[in-house]
């Protein structure tokens, strides 16, 4: 029987900057018969093209619009509708899933260099329902809102061999996460944090994600959107006392579920 799995390579990982030779956040999944992008981060088209033809993604989704998540859709539009292959007429135009109510602020990205065009004639643009799961070739999406400081959804990523992959984005600790992820091969959680924020919250430690890995009884933790500027080994450290199948994301690891 052919290989039904999905396999997620991390393109980047960054915080809201970049750390030293990494991009922002982006992750590629393949699947049988299926290519496709969750986030697009500042960097990431180049790690992208580091690994695939752009012109063989299917499909682009996106957790929440904060730069470090959605800022590469723009050098990889030029690259869709402007490259010397484009320009030959190799083109395709690949799904663009955004959150609810997220398209007019792209648009307005988009418009600050006075390209706001640009979205719509380099992708095929949606709006995902978080209440209907959707699918992309061999592969089912589901959404669910997650308290950030702007609207943003957690993916599930699940193959058709029963495979399931989630990406929480960018959360405080809550309870949508746990529910969400509950059983997920593989869980990718940010990190942001050396220690609790004062105030309204919108990141978490190292630690609070593996207390989400554990409650949700999870396969693999692994933590990403971790500044090179904190102690990365003890933070890890500390999360894997907890959940011990833990790693920190790197750039080209790639993960199977």
């Amino acid at each position: 029987m052919a290989d039904a799995r999905g396999n997620l390579t991390v393109l980047g990982c960054s915080p809201s900057w970049q750390n030293v030779g990494e991009a922002c956040t982006s992750f590629l999944v393949d699947a049988p018969g299926t290519r496709m992008l969750i986030d697009c981060g500042n960097g990431a088209f180049s790690k992208l093209r580091e690994r695939c033809d752009y012109l063989s993604v299917d499909a682009i989704a996106i957790t929440h619009t904060h730069g470090d998540h959605i800022l590469d859709l723009l050098p990889f539009a030029y690259a869709l509708l402007y490259s010397p292959r484009a320009l030959k007429g190799e083109s395709r135009r690949p799904r663009l899933l955004l959150p609810p109510g997220s398209t007019d602020r792209l648009r307005a990205i988009f418009d600050l260099i006075d390209r706001a065009e640009l979205l719509d004639l380099a992708y095929d643009v949606e709006e995902y329902d978080p209440a209907v799961s959707s699918t992309v070739g061999s592969l089912t999406l589901d959404f669910a809102p997650v308290p950030h400081f702007v609207p943003t959804h957690a993916v599930r990523v699940s193959t058709e061999a029963g495979g399931r992959l989630v990406f929480g984005a960018d959360h405080r600790p809550c309870q949508k996460i746990i529910d969400f992820a509950t059983g997920a091969d593989v869980l990718l959680l940010e990190a942001t944090l050396l220690a609790p924020e004062e105030g309204v919250r919108g990141h978490i430690t190292s630690v609070e994600a593996a207390e989400i890995a554990l409650a949700a009884g999870v396969g693999q933790l692994v933590l990403t959107h971790m500044s090179d500027e904190l102690p990365r080994e003890q933070l890890v450290a500390q999360a894997a006392a907890l959940h011990p199948d833990t790693a920190l994301a790197v750039p080209g690891a790639t993960y199977t579920f």
